[in-house]
């Protein structure tokens, strides 16, 4: 359990280090369906599938494979991540199917 509240905690300082404002305004630009990027959310979600969800149900297999495709992205210096521009981060995260990890509130 320990390695996974690690792996969780890991990926949450990286995600609230590189999901800025401006970021999360460049990600929404990107969408037809207006919503706005709930960063905090986005940080209980991991939060709840590394701490319950991942014990209870083998079929969550691919979103533990999304989850670390998305921690090499952030936390891994060979992924050049820090050399992108907004624009080539967003589709790089559309690209790797990552978008659907980040949690959304939809305006009406």
């Amino acid at each position: 359990m320990a390695q996974f509240v690690s792996f969780a905690e890991n990926l949450i300082d990286a995600i609230e280090r590189n999901f800025t404002k401006e970021f999360c305004e460049a990600f929404e630009r990107e969408n037809f369906v207006r919503y706005k990027l709930s960063v905090p959310a986005t940080c209980a979600a991991i939060r709840v599938f590394y701490y319950t969800t991942k014990f209870k149900n083998r079929r969550w297999k691919y979103r533990d494979q999304q989850y670390n495709c998305m921690n090499y992205i952030l936390n891994n210096e060979q992924s050049k991540w820090d050399s992108l521009n907004l624009n080539e981060k967003v589709i790089l995260l559309y690209f790797e199917q990552l978008d659907s990890l980040l949690v959304r509130n939809y305006l009406h």
